[in-house]
């Protein structure tokens, strides 16, 4: 709940001096709730007061206004309650830091998990503000859904980078689910639905190992403009015989580059990138012999979300999986896949090409818990 020291001047009951007065709006009287009225006289005499109606008040930030001579000043110091949103944030939120897509504590992909109690979500520059202070990949908010069960259990998830709300994100959803599954609130063995911008996700045990798997709609990249494929070159500082393959998906752009590349080494011009107007840019490979449990590796790059180089994306892995599995003959069938940043991560993808879904299959494991203070 926010609280705030508010200067509220009526023209019912202000007089300037030289008969100058103070314009007054209507403020809706149901959108404040008056917890405190002090009424208080400035200047060496003062005006008959009439009753004043917050229908008829105006909030005047600047401070010139509280310095006439003859002017009766109310302040009121108001619980503001947003009439579109209804919502009330308490004074400290709970969080967990769960790094994804990795066994191991301090790798993999972290994100911070926050279960809000309200019914719907504060103004999005209240969670924008949350995801700045944590300046992870990824800050997950989660609300549960009206319609969830014990058997069927549902949430609301938003994801927000550093710098921007995102449609997709396959780590924090991981997270969330692993977030729900240790604290108890949803049984393991009970699949979890989310509620996203990009339509419902699930996610729930992985059938044979222990793991979460995340059921994801598959994002296929269709080959670029020959524009792109100049501007891929230029941004890695490649020939144009290293690329393989150029292509968009819905989200990303996704390139794949020959055996001779080192991808782990790849130098990435970020004002070339920007001009790709892109979320993220892919660069994947055919697994090296340093690689040899994995199908491929990869890295993602991006120039506008606040995350330079993501540890590990999820999500991307739902165009690299559809891209691999074309490749090697392998729909419908798990692979193996590395994400080659300093972090690292580890995932196995299955591209279930008749439904048109991705499976990601990834370890979590919790590294902090704390709470936020916002008063």
């Amino acid at each position: 709940m926010e609280k705030m020291l508010l200067t509220i001047l009526s023209t019912h009951i202000i007089t300037w001096k030289r008969n100058h007065t103070v314009e007054s709006h209507p403020i809706s009287s149901n959108m404040f709730e008056t917890t405190r009225c002090i009424q208080s006289t400035v200047g060496r005499s003062s005006n008959q007061c009439a009753s004043i109606s917050p229908r008829h008040a105006q909030v005047l930030s600047n401070p010139k206004y509280l310095m006439a001579d003859h002017c009766f000043i109310l302040i009121v110091k108001l619980t503001l309650i947003s009439k579109e949103k209804s919502v009330m944030v308490a004074s400290t939120l709970d969080y967990t830091v769960i790094d994804a897509f990795t066994p191991e504590r301090f790798r993999g992909n972290p994100a911070a998990i926050i279960l809000l109690e309200e019914a719907t979500y504060p103004d999005d520059s209240f969670l924008q503000k949350i995801g700045r202070e944590f300046n992870l990949s990824e800050t997950a908010f989660l609300i549960k859904h009206a319609t969830s069960s014990p058997d069927s259990p549902s949430f609301h998830i938003r994801w927000f980078t550093p710098t921007v709300e995102i449609a997709l994100c396959g780590h924090a959803t991981l997270a969330s689910a692993h977030f729900l599954y240790t604290k108890i609130l949803v049984p393991r063995s009970v699949p979890i639905s989310f509620h996203t911008k990009s339509g419902i996700v699930t996610a729930g045990p992985s059938a044979n190992n222990g793991k979460i798997e995340l059921d994801f709609p598959a994002e296929p990249p269709v080959e670029s403009s020959e524009a792109d494929w100049e501007i891929v070159r230029t941004v890695f500082g490649l020939d144009r015989s290293d690329l393989i393959f150029v292509g968009r998906s819905r989200l990303d752009v996704l390139v794949e580059v020959s055996e001779a590349v080192n991808i782990e080494e790849v130098k990435v011009d970020f004002l070339a990138l920007a001009t790709l107007k892109t979320r993220g840019l892919i660069v994947t490979r055919a697994a090296p012999v340093s690689y040899k449990d994995f199908h491929f590796i990869s890295r993602v790059f991006s120039a506008d979300t606040g995350i330079p180089e993501d540890p590990v994306t999820g999500s991307a892995h739902c165009t690299l999986a559809v891209h691999w599995s074309k490749k090697l003959g392998k729909a419908n069938q798990p692979l193996a896949a590395y994400q080659a940043s300093a972090r690292g991560g580890i995932l196995e993808v299955t591209w279930v090409q008749e439904k048109g879904r991705v499976k990601l299959v990834g370890d979590a494991v919790v590294v902090a818990e704390g709470k936020l203070f916002l008063a």
